[in-house]
């Protein structure tokens, strides 16, 4: 069976201290191990890679919300932060999705698109000790967009499909009709 799985965007924007996914993230380092993958080395390899790829999401997740935005030089820390989010989700997509979760093939690439043009508009959003909240809500917009991906990309990994009014899942049987 084929399942496609679009998700339209709404217009609300959140900062990234809105929209932490630790809890998420952390309580979703999801097994494998039900969807086949013992004994499969690709589907292994994808586990271990995608476990940590969400362990370290969730630790930079937790650093950012544990930022003072009172302190001297909180902006930098997240800058940084986002930075290396950024890294990460960069490398998520470098990685091969094996054919068993096709459905979220886009995905990586979907996260990383997002989640760079989030770092950069928050980038020129906080430059020049300056703040520029065209810029912070247009950066809050990719990033939760990315978020968004990220936990779609958890429901899909468990085997659930994501859920919602601005969801529509297309199946095989949909298009042959």
């Amino acid at each position: 069976m084929v399942i496609v799985v679009n998700r339209m965007h709404s217009s609300i924007f959140h900062t990234f201290r809105q929209v932490s996914l630790t809890a998420i993230l952390i309580c979703s380092v999801f097994c494998l191990t039900g969807c086949g993958a013992k004994g499969d080395p690709e589907l292994i390899e994808f586990k271990n890679t995608m476990n940590t790829f969400f362990e370290d999401v969730a630790e930079i997740d937790a650093q950012l919300n544990a930022l003072d935005p009172e302190s001297e030089g909180a902006v930098e820390e997240m800058l940084v932060l986002l930075d290396e989010l950024d890294a990460k989700c960069a490398a998520l997509a470098e990685i091969e999705i094996p054919d068993e979760f096709y459905v979220m093939s886009e995905y990586p690439d979907n996260i990383h698109s997002n989640m760079s043009k989030a770092v950069e508009n928050f980038h020129i959003a906080f430059s020049n000790d300056a703040y520029n909240e065209i810029y912070k809500d247009v950066a809050d917009g990719y990033y939760s967009r990315a978020n968004t991906r990220i936990h779609d990309m958890i429901l899909l990994l468990h085997g659930e499909l994501p859920t919602g009014d601005d969801i529509t899942i297309t199946t095989e049987e949909d298009e042959s009709s």
